[in-house]
């Protein structure tokens, strides 16, 4: 296998881990939920047990949602992305974000407001917008720390940090990771702490420093299984097997 093979097999890895933690930290973060026609709420636990089925479920509730308060409909377009998300449904995913930021209005809850705006930034890096990508998490970064949601700089500061490092921003990278280590221990979370110990495993495969990724890869994966989060049980183990295939321990 030539490096360029490997380097676009890490890239992808690295966007996989963004995807998984991105969706976990809405959900590990913001609990709303809000009961509609036909008795369907708009709680993001089920979307992460049966997106489909949730997708479906918000399609059938669409034109009661369109008479709706902005708030509302906002939430369910954050929602809706969600589903599109653990799919792979990218362009309608995009969709759903522009919908639900363009009903955004000064008293639409913060939180809601931040998620989108985060999912922004996931769109501009799928373009390949370093300038934008960076400069939107930069901002997502900003707006959680004044609002003292740790979840959310955490989680944007460990996106920028995938980003910075397939931009080859290397100490810039490590930087985000160092800050976003340093609030995930800040707030004694030991799955915001896993979490970020993922990432680091994924941007030292990246580096080919694939000692340190084992070892916090196997960090983070030791913490997903005591606290039974299987589906980033799933994805740690994905990238812990291909830094130990990559660093040719193949036993």
């Amino acid at each position: 296998m030539n490096k360029n093979t490997m380097t676009t097999g890490r890239s992808q890895i690295l966007y996989l881990l963004l995807l998984s933690s991105l969706l976990f930290q809405v959900t590990h973060a913001q609990s709303a939920s809000v009961t509609l026609m036909g008795g369907y709420e708009l709680d993001d636990s089920r979307i992460r047990i049966d997106p489909y089925a949730s997708y479906q479920d918000l399609q059938s509730i669409n034109q009661v949602v369109t008479g709706k308060p902005e708030a509302l409909q906002a939430l369910f377009h954050l929602r809706m992305a969600q589903t599109e998300l653990m799919q792979y449904r990218f362009e309608d995913f995009a969709e759903s974000i522009r919908r639900g930021i363009s009903v955004i209005k000064k008293d639409t809850p913060a939180e809601i407001t931040l998620w989108l705006d985060m999912y922004q930034c996931l769109i501009y890096q799928r373009e390949g917008n370093i300038e934008k990508t960076g400069d939107c998490y930069t901002q997502t970064i900003n707006q959680a720390t004044l609002s003292g949601n740790v979840p959310a700089a955490v989680h944007a500061l460990q996106e920028l940090a995938y980003a910075q490092i397939l931009a080859e921003q290397y100490e810039q990278s490590m930087d985000s990771l160092l800050r976003a280590q340093q609030l995930a221990d800040t707030g004694n979370d030991p799955v915001l702490q896993a979490v970020v110990k993922q990432a680091y495993g994924a941007v030292y495969a990246y580096l080919d420093d694939y000692e340190k990724s084992v070892v916090y890869y196997q960090a983070a994966l030791s913490t997903f299984r005591q606290l039974g989060l299987n589906s980033l049980v799933a994805e740690t183990t994905y990238g812990l097997a291909d830094a130990f295939r990559s660093w040719g321990k193949h036993d």
